[in-house]
């Protein structure tokens, strides 16, 4: 059993010894010159996402620069001009409420002094009708 496993071991070692002597011979200098082309390649589209991303970002923000100012000066000018027509007294506002009406319970004394006069009213009954009750006892 143990001849068995040398013989299994040395076949292993040997396969595994041809496999990296022929690996060697196979690689010649086109698949070296391929293998680096494809590197450069690769760090060239690289740096070609990179760069186009870059330009991107700074095209971007431009615009927000350039819209950010055009607003504000949109919204400067709009005060400007509102605060011009106020002052020049074009400003006219148009009125939501409806017409009063006048009649005499419309005002607000008016509902006073009838709330005064019933409170009034109430404590006489109330004093009226104690008196009453304690004379007839």
């Amino acid at each position: 059993m143990a001849n068995l496993a040398k013989k299994i071991s040395l076949i292993i070692f040997s396969a595994v010894i041809i496999i990296f002597i022929s690996g060697n011979v196979f690689a010649d200098n086109t698949m070296l010159h391929k293998a680096a082309d494809s590197a450069r390649n690769g760090v060239g589209h690289t740096e070609n996402v990179i760069q186009d991303t870059s330009n991107t970002v700074r095209d971007m923000s431009g615009n927000i620069v350039v819209k950010t100012e055009e607003q504000t000066k949109d919204f400067v000018n709009g005060a400007k001009d509102m605060s011009e027509n106020v002052r020049d007294g074009a400003y006219n506002a148009t009125r939501t409420a409806t017409d009063t009406v006048s009649n005499a319970f419309s005002n607000g004394t008016v509902w006073s002094w009838i709330i005064v006069a019933a409170i009034v009213a109430g404590i006489a009954f109330l004093v009226w009708y104690l008196v009453k009750r304690n004379h007839n006892e």
